[in-house]
């Protein structure tokens, strides 16, 4: 299995999490053009940082490797990497790779 694979199944894990404990109005659909957050997103910002943070978490305790989403260069981007399931997930890839895990 591949790093972005399991990168990708590792946020379906979170994503059915916080349907299941009901953190957002609406289930989110784990399709890679889901939106999370900004104008057609699901999320709002309180909801961004449960999935960021519990995403980080998750990284460390099943991959063994510590990434941090919500940085400079996160922030600093024209576009959001958290618009939607799939730039989240190509992201979370780039910055693996950057560290060297990928």
């Amino acid at each position: 299995m591949t790093e972005k694979v399991k990168l990708e199944l590792l946020v379906h894990d979170v994503i059915d999490e916080m349907n299941q404990l009901e953190f957002i109005e609406n289930p989110l659909p784990k399709k890679d053009n889901t939106p999370l957050f900004g104008k057609s997103g699901q999320l709002d910002s309180l909801s961004l940082v449960i999935l960021i943070m519990t995403i980080e978490d998750k990284t460390e305790d099943t991959l063994n490797h510590r990434i941090s989403l919500a940085d400079d260069r996160a922030m600093s981007r024209e576009q959001s990497p958290f618009r939607t399931i799939g730039t989240l997930v190509d992201y979370m890839f780039e910055v693996s790779n950057d560290v060297g895990y990928g």
